[in-house]
């Protein structure tokens, strides 16, 4: 079984509590396709088995966090350090490590009509 489960996080009234359900009790490895920001590495960090988190190679996305949001990265900031610099997953403390050193968000829309 290899389900897909896309979700578009919004400020509506959606909830992510029936995925997080269905993610514990598949119990299959999950890759996350976040939000190259505190938030969305803090989101990939409170899955369940995590496996990887979908990214560009970390040159490119070093090379493009320059254009980065850093007002949105600053924001998020207070809520995500404490995990994000606790946690025992190999793929959120690389992501973390590279995103910290540049101290700007990238949305994933920023790869859209990218090479």
């Amino acid at each position: 079984m290899n389900p897909l489960e896309p979700w578009w996080g919004d400020r509506s009234d959606t909830s992510s509590d029936h995925a997080l359900a269905l993610h514990r009790a598949l119990d299959v490895p999950i890759w996350a396709f976040v939000d190259y920001d505190p938030s969305g590495i803090q989101i990939a960090a409170g899955l369940p088995r995590l496996a990887g988190i979908i990214a560009p190679e970390p040159a490119r996305l070093g090379q493009d966090s320059a254009q980065g949001l850093s007002e949105r990265y600053q924001d998020q900031l207070p809520r995500a350090t404490a995990a994000l610099d606790t946690s025992g997953n190999e793929h959120v403390r690389t992501l973390w490590s590279l995103i910290r050193r540049h101290g700007r968000a990238l949305p994933q829309e920023f790869y859209l009509g990218r090479p």
